[in-house]
């Protein structure tokens, strides 16, 4: 016959705190206003509505842009009808891709400040789009997008650089510009 031993209770030790698990926000979480242009262009490419381009932006991109089509402007309805047909060019290449888009989903991954030698390259770059305002702040963002179509959902991840220009967060026109250019 087997007679159990008796062992020793443990006693208990303190546990150690939990270390943070990784979230899916990133480390340097931005403040709201920081993607207030993301969410403006998500909302332009689904309604077209000018509005929404001068929120995701800059100022100057947009003179600029209503400048290069010249007497085209007056015929479109000048800056409105500019930035509807920026609208329609941005949202038929993603038609042309997607389907019918029903909505756009974003979530921020990560972002980063720029480097100084990003920041040198940022003023040349902005030049060639008309906008010549100092920037007083830059990020590169890492989001990932769902777009909702008739033909489904499609996952892409993006990279836009974000600009602060006069107290304002927009969109680099250059990333602007890849989406239909």
């Amino acid at each position: 016959m087997y007679t159990s031993m008796p062992y020793p209770t443990p006693t208990p030790k303190a546990t150690p705190a939990p270390t943070a698990a990784p979230s899916a926000e990133p480390a340097d979480a931005l403040p709201a206003e920081c993607l207030e242009p993301i969410d403006a262009l998500i909302s332009f490419i689904l309604t077209g509505e000018p509005e929404y381009a001068r929120r995701a932006f800059p100022p100057e991109y947009i003179t600029n842009t209503v400048e290069k089509y010249g007497y085209a402007s007056a015929l479109l309805g000048g800056e409105d009808g500019i930035l509807r047909m920026v609208g329609g060019m941005i949202g038929s290449g993603l038609k042309a891709e997607y389907g019918e888009l029903e909505s756009i989903d974003s979530k921020l991954i990560s972002s980063r400040e720029l480097t100084e030698s990003e920041y040198a390259a940022l003023s040349l770059e902005l030049a060639e789009y008309g906008v010549s305002s100092p920037v007083t702040e830059a990020r590169q963002l890492s989001l990932d997008l769902v777009v909702h179509s008739s033909s489904g959902t499609h996952p892409l991840s993006v990279e836009p650089r974000i600009i602060k220009i006069g107290g304002r967060w927009y969109i680099h026109p250059a990333d602007v510009d890849a989406l239909y250019g």
